[in-house]
């Protein structure tokens, strides 16, 4: 344990973008569940930090997707037991494997807070899982703009999304003028998949 916390105090000095950070990371990341265990445990009393605020949030990311990567169904328990949080959950799990990760990533779809439905879709984007495509393409019909733009984008690159079946969404998009005013790049995005669509289709 103590040299968890040794690891774990390098981490949070030098962050996840110097080497002496990096190589810290592997290491506690090889320690298994109970180095994770440990990482949980040190957020409660951190250790002195000489990083950005934000760029300390993107290196406990970075830890804890490198753990869902190497140890998923610990992260995925630790998370049902309320040790992780949503946005960090689900933005870890882009790196998991497994059924169960895909599962919590759909669920999390429908969560409350958008910043979380985003982060989830983005995951299940990375994850290039067939069995979330519905899901994917139902959150075409989302509240929050920056989710369906994480989608919509993503159609245009990957022709596994682009099914018939999206077009209803997509032209509720192009015709919302709420979009074309406050997310003209959604609007744009969405007009060139309608069009992908249509022409596949066709041929």
């Amino acid at each position: 344990m103590s040299d968890c916390a040794e690891l774990i105090a390098t981490i949070y000095r030098y962050g996840g973008y110097r080497s002496e950070g990096q190589h810290a990371i592997s290491a506690l990341v090889d320690g298994g569940e109970s180095a994770l265990d440990a990482f949980l445990m040190a957020r409660q009393h951190p250790p002195e930090s000489d990083i950005h605020g934000r760029d300390l949030a993107e290196t406990i990311n970075d830890v804890i997707g490198q753990f869902s990567k190497a140890i998923p169904n610990v992260v995925l328990d630790r998370f049902e037991s309320g040790e992780l949080d949503e946005f960090e959950t689900y933005s870890a799990l882009g790196s998991a494997s497994g059924d169960r990760s895909i599962d919590v990533l759909i669920n999390g779809l429908k969560s409350k807070e958008k910043f979380c439905r985003w982060a989830a879709a983005g995951s299940l984007i990375r994850r290039k899982s067939r069995r979330a495509t519905p899901a994917l393409l139902e959150a075409l019909k989302d509240r929050s703009s920056d989710v369906k733009f994480a989608v919509v984008s993503t159609m245009q690159k990957r022709k596994q999304l682009r099914r018939p079946e999206a077009i209803p969404a997509l032209k509720r998009i192009v015709a919302s003028k709420a979009v074309q005013k406050h997310s003209p790049g959604l609007h744009k995005a969405a007009e060139a998949v309608i069009k992908l669509i249509e022409r596949e289709n066709r041929s």
